[in-house]
């Protein structure tokens, strides 16, 4: 459920004034995260779902705003969380930083966290004037320094501000030369298929449902239909493996602006009836029960959620070696690598991974347990949480707040 923009309880009841609000947290910091927009099946909007559900309240509580109108479904899982959902409206700039205004002074508000280059300019205008900081949380690798005047932008007012990055390699693009505040890189956090049953992967006896046969070697790959997650490389490298392997399979799901044109593709391919558009799917997690292998051609992507999901699902892994994928998968150890732009490589390493099924499964339970690890929701939302406590900590001028970050510049 919703809250208004005129900063209303998460139920519709009067905010309580500011003095008030700070005195009924007993000194706990708030948080407001600000997105663009929450849709259920969105990569940034689930992640913040997984803070939201594994932050500790007792050291920060946490508000979520959006730009534009949430999904019902997305709503009702914040409200199920008893976490207050704005909704500022995304007409221009000044119109939904004085909602946010309105809404950090209600509810006494700390931090704000950006998730995009709007809702940070959003915030720095909410700010204004106010002992509020503001955090840009960096989820794109070339959302702001692609263009000239965005990176000027960026640059000038978060030279003291903190940053937060997905991975290294959203780092390394987006950190201004002369960045003075403090910097942190902090993986995302996936939750495990086994703690709900809408990630848990279908048995493979459900082949037969999509038209695969139990012989089959299934190649599954989710993402977008959009130039960057390089379809057209994954197309020519099936194409070039169906003699080596005839019985492999290519199951592509998603939507875009390219679909139609990669389905064209497909069809005057030879072995193109090998290749099964599923479309957008809310199921596509539990997808990769029914793979053998998934593959992860994007040539850019600054975290990459959907194959970390494969990890967990304990499925093999063949990712481009560009961008943050690298720092996900180790070549021969966790999965295999290849060139983003040569589609021969990407033949060579299927091929190789359909002939040796021992070593497949070797990397999946390698895999498994580093994922396991490394992107859990719980060290996931204690890095978070202690990033933006130090924070809290620099604005009130103390030196004991917590700081979980990797990486601090």
């Amino acid at each position: 459920m919703s809250a208004s923009a005129r900063g209303e309880g998460v139920n519709g009841s009067p905010a309580r004034p500011s003095p008030n609000a700070r005195a009924s947290r007993n000194g706990t910091p708030r948080v407001t995260f600000v997105d663009r927009g929450l849709a259920y099946h969105g990569g940034v909007p689930n992640v913040l779902l997984n803070f939201a559900k594994y932050a500790d309240p007792s050291l920060i509580r946490v508000h979520v705003a959006s730009l534009k109108p949430s999904t019902p479904d997305m709503s009702a899982e914040f409200d199920r969380l008893d976490v207050p959902l704005f909704e500022l409206g995304d007409d221009g700039y000044v119109k939904p930083a004085l909602a946010l205004r309105r809404c950090l002074r209600s509810h006494a508000v700390d931090v704000v966290v950006a998730n995009t280059l709007k809702s940070y300019l959003v915030a720095k205008l909410a700010t204004l004037g106010t002992s509020c900081k503001v955090v840009y949380w960096m989820h794109a690798v070339n959302e702001v320094m692609s263009n000239r005047v965005k990176a000027l932008v960026y640059t000038t007012l978060s030279r003291r501000d903190s940053l937060m990055f997905v991975s290294n390699a959203t780092r390394n693009v987006n950190l201004p030369r002369r960045h003075r505040g403090a910097s942190h890189v902090i993986y995302n956090g996936v939750e495990h298929p086994d703690r709900s049953e809408r990630w848990r992967p279908y048995e493979r006896a459900r082949r037969a449902e999509f038209g695969f046969d139990e012989r089959d070697f299934v190649i599954l790959y989710t993402a977008s239909f959009e130039e960057l997650k390089n379809h057209r490389v994954l197309l020519e490298a099936f194409e070039a493996l169906l003699p080596l392997v005839p019985n492999a399979r290519l199951v592509l799901v998603g939507r875009g602006e390219l679909l139609e044109a990669m389905r064209s593709r497909a069809q005057e391919m030879s072995g193109g009836e090998r290749v099964h558009f599923l479309g957008a799917r809310p199921d596509a997690r539990r997808l990769l029960g029914l793979a053998d292998v998934y593959v992860h051609p994007s040539y850019i992507e600054a975290f990459g959620l959907v194959v970390v999901e494969a990890m967990l699902a304990r499925v093999p892994v063949i990712v481009a070696n560009t961008a943050a994928l690298p720092e996900l998968v180790r070549h021969g150890e966790t999965g295999l690598l290849f060139d983003a732009h040569d589609p021969r490589d990407l033949t060579r390493n299927l091929a190789w991974l359909a002939e040796h099924p021992v070593d497949a499964r070797r990397f999946a339970t390698a895999a498994y347990e580093d994922a396991a690890t490394r992107f859990s929701p719980e060290r996931f939302a204690s890095e978070i949480t202690g990033a933006l406590l130090a924070d809290v900590g620099r604005a009130a001028g103390t030196a004991s707040a917590p700081r979980a970050s990797v990486e601090a510049s």
